[in-house]
């Protein structure tokens, strides 16, 4: 064992799994976060024209996410899969206050073995608009540095009560965590970057995402036997990177720079959630994460996440 894995298994309060009895299960997945997990199907008129990760794996690998129903459960759940707790607009609070009790009772029962934990991108997004709603009202925050500091260390904390939480309720439970995407990169922050002064804000916002991202990967490296990564920031980056203004894949090109609902455009006309072929890679970093905890799903072909895409595009009303 690592000196580092000691260390967070005396952080968390729980044993390393060599000393402890694993349940033996069928794969059974549960999820908590935010719109980016939150079922697509039941947001129009943008995110009902696509789906996201959990609809694409459960459409096209069976992937266990517990009952499903169109009917509403109530609040802190959803329309949609049982084990799927995710809500739009929720925050690490909104996560660990409401959804997360939910999805440890589900892990301790054994209904849920493998849990996605994909939060935080709101704290800072909110954050970011309440800032460019004081400056555009003359009124710009005195005390950012101290504020913003608050925030990431709100979000480290929740998100690492969040994975305790999730490993103390079963010994064989297995929690796949997920990076944030850069705010700046989200297409409606631009309007945001317009703003006298705004871009040094949203610089400063993107270094304190960057160490609640990092808290994130440090997590997955030391309690690696438990805890995988899927980084959907480096993902994003990615595409960032470099002056290519699409995206190649499974033989058409995705665009970087436009939005709208037809599925060849990489983000939805809400300028905020990515399609269904973005989402089907981000399904594939699930899986990647999945899989080296055991969980042996095969990863989506470049022409498996086209043709999803064409066909909710088709039958938007009815696919899950």
């Amino acid at each position: 064992m690592r000196n580092g894995e000691g260390r967070q298994a005396h952080r968390w309060g729980w044993e390393p799994l060599e000393s402890r009895v694993a349940l033996s299960r069928a794969a059974s997945f549960g999820a908590v976060g935010d719109s980016l997990t939150d079922e697509y199907r039941f947001y129009p008129p943008d995110r009902s024209q696509a789906r996201n990760w959990v609809e694409t794996l459960t459409a096209t690998r069976n992937v266990d996410f517990g009952a499903y129903t169109t009917r509403d459960r109530g609040l802190p759940r959803d329309q949609g899969y049982a084990n799927n707790w995710a809500k739009e607009d929720a925050t690490t609070q909104g996560v660990v206050g409401g959804q997360l009790p939910g999805l440890a009772r589900q892990v301790a029962s054994g209904r849920v073995t493998y849990a996605a934990v994909g939060m935080g991108t709101n704290d800072f997004l909110f954050f970011a608009e309440s800032v460019a709603a004081q400056a555009l009202a003359g009124a710009p925050p005195t005390n950012l540095g101290q504020e913003l500091a608050a925030v990431e260390a709100n979000a480290v904390a929740n998100f690492d009560a969040t994975v305790e939480t999730l490993l103390e309720a079963n010994p064989g439970a297995k929690v796949i965590v997920e990076t944030t995407p850069d705010i700046r990169q989200v297409p409606i922050v631009a309007q945001y970057l317009a703003i006298p002064g705004i871009g040094p804000v949203a610089d400063a916002i993107a270094a304190a995402q960057a160490a609640y991202n990092q808290n994130i990967r440090q997590v997955a490296a030391d309690l690696h036997q438990r805890v995988a990564l899927a980084d959907l920031a480096a993902q994003a980056d990615s595409y960032e990177s470099g002056s290519a203004t699409t995206l190649p894949i499974g033989g058409i090109q995705v665009s970087l720079t436009t939005t709208g609902d037809n599925f060849h455009n990489a983000v939805l006309a809400d300028k905020i959630h990515p399609g269904t072929v973005l989402q089907g890679l981000i399904a594939n970093d699930i899986v990647a994460a999945a899989d080296a905890l055991g969980a042996s799903i095969k990863p989506l072909s470049p022409a498996e996440i086209v043709g999803r895409a064409r066909d909710v595009a088709s039958h938007p009303g009815t696919a899950r």
